[in-house]
């Protein structure tokens, strides 16, 4: 009987062990859930889709558009990131990967000669990620193309200012009335 209890017992110890160290495995190395979301137009790896991976996986990612014209980018959970490179788990995250369409409202900010800032909102408008007609907050207003990663924007009632640069970071210079400067743009939220 002595035996029996000792057997138990040790049986019981081993059982407690194993199943202790299993769930310090398991809170360890937690999984967590990565979604794929793939614009039209756009290939790569990984496919969309819903994917759970363990804590510090390493995912190679590699994207572009299938139009060479077509300029595209990755947020991941609303971050812009690089088209192509390495995730590493550590918590749930969506990935979008689309064409950029600048047709929104942007803050401006631009950078003049004399080393002073001015800032305004622009809100794009078209039919298509190409092409389309702008206006500031100011009341100016003119039409802007998209060429490949190039931006050009030209004003129609202020001055001959025309503004270019990249939509992909977009930023830029810009000329007018004889002067020239800098601006970057970020979408407003």
């Amino acid at each position: 009987m002595k035996n029996i209890k000792n057997i138990l017992k040790y049986f019981l110890l081993f059982f407690v062990t194993v199943s202790f160290i299993t769930g310090c495995k398991a809170i360890a190395n937690p999984e967590y859930s990565i979604t794929i979301e793939i614009s039209e137009g756009i290939e790569g790896t990984p496919a969309p889709g819903t994917y759970i991976h363990k804590e510090f996986d390493k995912i190679d990612y590699k994207y572009k558009s299938t139009d060479e014209n077509v300029q595209v980018e990755l947020l991941v959970n609303g971050t812009k990131k690089a088209l192509e490179g390495t995730f590493v788990v550590y918590n749930n995250f969506t990935v979008s990967v689309r064409r950029i369409d600048i047709r929104d409202t942007w803050e401006f900010s631009y950078l003049k000669e004399d080393g002073t800032t001015g800032n305004m909102d622009i809100t794009f408008s078209g039919d298509t990620i190409f092409s389309g007609k702008f206006t500031d907050s100011r009341g100016y207003n003119g039409v802007w193309t998209v060429a490949n990663d190039d931006l050009t924007m030209t004003y129609s009632d202020w001055f001959d200012y025309v503004f270019t640069g990249k939509i992909s970071i977009m930023t830029g210079t810009y000329k007018g009335k004889g002067l020239s400067g800098s601006w970057k743009a970020a979408r407003k939220i």
